[in-house]
């Protein structure tokens, strides 16, 4: 998928964690468990704030403003950080589309 159509879809598609995967958040980063398949990842610096400020409890414009901040890029460069890593893990299985509201376990 083309980054750009990410940025679109990204106003509309709401994500979630899947059933089976599990996370914890350190001052290392988030370690993550999918219990599913027994695979487990360790998100680092700056890949673990984008996750962190998106699946934590915030506010989604606060987490973008937030991490636009934290990551010192413009608004279109953090834009298109978060689309990558909601790619990634995507493709890793640990989130997938949803259709719901935002909240503590989704991102819309």
């Amino acid at each position: 998928m083309k980054l750009s159509s990410l940025k679109n879809q990204e106003k509309t598609a709401s994500f979630k964690i899947n059933d089976g995967v599990y996370y914890t958040i350190d001052t290392m980063g988030v370690a993550i468990l999918d219990k599913r398949n027994n695979n487990h990842f360790f998100l680092l610096y700056p890949e673990a704030a984008v996750f962190s400020m998106l699946f934590g409890s915030h506010n989604k414009t606060i987490s973008r403003q937030m991490l636009q901040v934290i990551l010192d890029k413009t608004k279109v460069d953090t834009e298109r950080f978060i689309g990558c890593c909601i790619n990634k893990w995507r493709d890793l299985n640990i989130i997938s589309e949803d259709g719901k509201s935002f909240n503590n376990k989704s991102l819309q």
